[in-house]
């Protein structure tokens, strides 16, 4: 290290050369060489990198300015700017130097270097502004003249999104040497902010999740009002049809007395189920007659005088089975046959003996199906009708299931629907409570 006269340090390297006579040292041979240029330079992209650590950990734009603010001194650049693109206009509000806090607009269809090097995504040296038709002069900003300005745009998936750049009161201030080490820092400040924007992208989706989540939750606490409307209209009506009934022929009290509280029961089970909709079930089976069991649901089902009703029973044996969790499904399938034919028709119920199994078939001549209503049949909350929750047949496959049942369907449109439930004969079983981890879900955990 030395120093020339003016009093700045100089970086000197020497080589020293012997001179010899005869095989004796005469001497030596010095030259030194300047390399003050280069040790800055070394210094300069140590210090380059060692900020660009500091960049990627940068968690706003603001902050990653700032950065980019002290490395541009570090480098020895006195006066320049970063400049955001914000719709179709560029915003430098980043300052090297102190300035008066307010931004400068520039629009991108108008003049100005940087905005030229947005336009054109290239990067723009120009040694003499004066003559640069581009240039645009500012002297709120800059309290020296501007000769030389050095542009760097920004990119961001090959668009330019912003621009660093920096200015000199000097003429052909900017070396190729300052163009390689701005165009470092710009591709650490584009690698920083593309991870804040994809971090930005990731948090706008986490927010839309939670908020369809949320509405998702209404929707469905909606649905599971609906449903309990539903399903307890059959049983009040029933309770409301025994006591009229009890008003005007009292001889058939005690029969409807026995009626009410058979609908009561089947009440407090469609709200008890709504308890089980996340958790599993339990099947609490006994001994039942399975063609008592559709007489039942057919007594207590407002039919229209349009639907003509079709039975057919073999002769089967009462088994084990949960009597009002089949109750609730057989009664779903015939109810959805009857709403699908509002213009009238044939509801067909069948009960038969098929080897181990029995079986229950519904069938109507309504509607049918398309293919997107099958697609989606027992998908929770997938549901075709205005009022209704997409919980009916769902309920209804995980009852039958639980009891080591099938449930199948055949169906096209225009030519009605058939629902077959196979269920498993358990004469010689012990009556016992079973417990099933068949379960519809109801919200995302």
């Amino acid at each position: 290290m030395d120093q020339k006269k003016n009093g700045e340090n100089v970086c000197l390297v020497t080589t020293l050369t012997v001179v010899k006579d005869k095989g004796n040292i005469i001497g030596f041979d010095a030259i030194s060489r300047d390399i003050t240029e280069m040790k800055i330079c070394e210094n300069q992209i140590r210090a380059l990198h060692l900020h660009a650590t500091s960049l990627a950990k940068a968690v706003s734009i603001r902050e990653i300015a700032e950065i980019s603010s002290n490395i541009l001194k570090v480098l020895g650049f006195k006066n320049g700017s970063l400049g955001i693109v914000e719709e179709d206009q560029l915003i430098h509000q980043h300052f090297l130097v102190e300035s008066n806090g307010t931004p400068i607009v520039m629009p991108l269809d108008g003049p100005g270097i940087t905005v030229r090097a947005i336009n054109v995504g290239e990067t723009l040296n120009i040694g003499n502004v004066c003559k640069c038709p581009h240039f645009v002069k500012d002297t709120d900003t800059h309290s020296e003249p501007i000769i030389s300005e050095l542009a760097i745009p920004i990119k961001i998936n090959n668009k330019p999104m912003a621009v660093l750049n920096v200015v000199s009161s000097e003429l052909d201030a900017f070396k190729n040497t300052d163009v390689q080490r701005l165009e470092t820092l710009v591709e650490h400040i584009e690698s920083a902010v593309e991870r804040i924007l994809t971090m930005r992208s990731h948090l706008k989706q986490i927010e839309e999740i939670e908020t369809e989540k949320t509405s998702e939750l209404l929707k469905g606490a909606d649905r599971i009002s609906s449903m309990v409307r539903h399903d307890l209209r059959g049983p009040l009506s029933t309770i409301k049809k025994a006591a009229h009934l009890m008003e005007s022929s009292p001889e058939t009290t005690d029969e409807m007395i026995s009626t009410i509280f058979n609908s009561v029961d089947y009440a407090m089970s469609i709200l008890e189920d709504l308890k089980q909709l996340t958790k599993p079930r339990q099947l609490n089976k006994t001994f039942t007659d399975p063609r008592k069991l559709i007489t039942s649901i057919l007594d207590t089902t407002l039919i229209p005088d349009d639907i003509k009703v079709i039975s057919e029973y073999d002769n089967i044996q009462p088994f084990l089975m949960d009597e009002i969790k089949l109750r609730r499904a057989i009664d779903n399938l015939i109810r959805n046959a009857v709403e699908a034919m509002p213009d009238g028709g044939k509801l067909k119920l069948r009960l038969l003996r098929d080897g181990d199994n029995t079986k229950f078939e519904v069938s109507d001549t309504g509607y049918g199906m398309s293919e997107e209503v099958k697609n989606n049949l027992f998908t929770p909350f997938f549901t075709t009708k205005t009022t209704g929750t997409g919980l009916g047949l769902a309920s209804c496959k995980q009852s039958i299931e639980a009891h080591g049942g099938t449930i199948e369907y055949e169906s096209s449109p225009g030519c009605g629907t058939k629902f077959t439930v196979s269920l498993p004969i358990a004469l010689n079983a012990e009556i016992d409570t079973v417990d099933t981890e068949t379960q519809i879900p109801y919200m995302e955990k």
